[in-house]
């Protein structure tokens, strides 16, 4: 099963508040998939190769300080993948 962050997840992971996360979204310079219509996830691959390719690791670093080797997704289940 493939793992997923929420909007609240990921905002956290990436030491960025929502509304900055929701801008991301609006201005699609960040990779998600809706579900059921209005809910926003975020597949931990996609996140993870967006950050390492550059498109978001530079931008992130110097803001908010994150390395990608260091980030945990969660599962729909509030597992951590192994």
């Amino acid at each position: 099963m493939e793992d997923f962050y929420t909007v609240d997840d990921l905002a956290k992971t990436l030491k960025i508040s929502r509304p900055w996360l929701y801008q991301l979204i609006r201005e699609q310079r960040i990779p998600y998939v809706r579900v059921a219509g209005k809910a926003v996830r975020f597949r931990a691959s996609e996140i993870e190769q967006w950050l390492n390719e550059g498109r978001g690791v530079r931008y992130y670093r110097d803001k908010c300080r994150i390395d990608p080797s260091k980030m945990e997704a969660t599962s729909p289940h509030g597992n951590t993948p192994s």
